[in-house]
């Protein structure tokens, strides 16, 4: 079989260009889209809290407009627990610019704009990134570093077809992720007209028609209290809920899974690192206590707990759900009590105050969102295993190791 050797700097086959220094005094509601470090996730781009530029602005701008296929790389701590910060520009049709401390790379004629981010997103190019960023409280990294990557690549019309072949596994990953996030704001819709909006309520006050089944519709008071909560309903500390512990310090740790290290590490940022040992194996929610403040992850799954981490474990199995959605509601930075440095008590954590509804509408809640905290569990294991499944075939793919015919046949069985 064909190997394949030819040798490239990003610096020659890419233009790499960083963004612009915008005034953050001149941002403004509407205009066009700024994409900062912020916007940057593991392989794709998150628009929460978005700033604009206006557009009267912005002529003498053009050569920091993103086009369709360009490639993006947070410059300042590029690489966090849940991966590299890079991603790919998908809708030329959306004016956006780019900002000071992200690096933008567009293709040369030498290398093709469907394999670029998969280049940037290869195991070599984050270890690369790993071994050459510098600082500590912000490790970053320079342009003239990711100019100076090396890699291999076959030539461009196998490109073509390598890069082609490895978007069909990351549009499946795409709609896993959009579903999940769909499933999520569901979720989140239902708790907040239940618990927070006290929809059925209210409905009942208002003499409106029930939008839940009569068994359901039953369970909600028909009126609210004084201090404007549904009769019946109490204030109680989320020590009702939950106990809480730290987590520990693992007994050692690796930036990757493997055979003897298979078990993930969690901190206040998600997975950090990997392990021998198993800590905890249950339902629990993790939420930073050190350093990162406001984080809050579901766990069903074997780990570890760093130090750096809280760990709520539910009173009650059907409190898993209610119990997320009451902390990820706190207010996590006026609970700050360190100097130095963000720091989150067990004791204030522990003290805030939350609303107890009937136990039955909580087990009811639990019993409907389960399913779909479930179907998000299962399109993320399937992700995952895409996401191995792609990383596997590039390099193979970019030496010819093995052929886009066998590779193709791999997608389609896993897709």
């Amino acid at each position: 079989m064909t190997i394949f050797t030819h040798k490239f700097r990003l610096k020659d086959v890419t233009e790499i260009q960083v963004g612009f220094p915008f005034k953050s005094a001149e941002y403004s509601d509407t205009g066009i889209k700024l994409l900062r470090g912020d916007n940057i996730g593991q392989g794709f781009l998150q628009w929460n809290g978005v700033k604009f530029w206006p557009i009267e602005k912005s002529s003498h701008l053009s050569q920091y407009i993103l086009q369709k296929d360009d490639v993006v790389i947070a410059m300042d701590r590029p690489w966090i627990s849940s991966g590299l910060k890079y991603s790919v520009i998908h809708h030329e049709n959306d004016r956006t610019l780019l900002v000071q401390r992200v690096a933008r790379l567009r293709s040369l004629p030498d290398i093709h704009k469907y394999i670029l981010p998969y280049i940037i997103g290869s195991r070599n190019f984050t270890n690369y990134v790993l071994s050459v960023q510098t600082g500590t409280t912000i490790p970053h990294i320079s342009l003239d570093q990711i100019g100076d990557y090396e890699f291999f690549a076959p030539p461009i019309k196998e490109q073509e077809k390598i890069g082609s072949l490895l978007r069909r596994l990351d549009d499946k990953i795409d709609l896993n992720r959009r579903t999940n996030e769909t499933l999520e704001a569901m979720a989140r819709a239902l708790f907040r007209d239940w618990f927070v909006d006290f929809g059925p309520t209210r409905a009942k006050m208002a003499g409106e028609a029930p939008y839940l089944a009569p068994e359901l519709w039953e369970l909600f008071p028909d009126r609210l209290d004084d201090e404007g909560k549904p009769e019946g309903w109490r204030i109680a500390s989320i020590d009702s809920l939950c106990r809480i512990t730290s987590g520990k310090r693992p007994p050692n740790k690796e930036t990757s899974p493997s055979d003897e290290n298979p078990v993930p590490v969690y901190g206040g940022n998600g997975i950090s690192w990997f392990t021998k040992d198993v800590l905890f194996n249950q339902p629990f929610l993790i939420t930073g206590r050190v350093g990162t403040l406001g984080t809050v992850f579901r766990i069903n799954e074997k780990c570890w707990v760093s130090d750096n981490a809280l760990c709520l474990f539910p009173k009650i199995d059907s409190y898993f759900e209610y119990l997320y959605f009451i902390v990820s509601g706190i207010d996590f930075q006026s609970l700050n009590s360190g100097s130095t440095q963000p720091l989150l008590t067990q004791s204030s954590l522990l003290s805030q105050e939350c609303i107890l509804p009937a136990e039955e509408i909580i087990t009811i809640f639990h019993t409907q969102i389960s399913v779909w905290f479930e179907m998000q569990q299962q399109l993320e294991k399937e992700s995952h295993t895409l996401v191995q499944l792609r990383d596997l075939l590039l390099p193979k793919l970019m030496s010819g190791e093995i052929s886009i015919r066998d590779a193709e046949k791999m997608v389609e069985d896993a897709a």
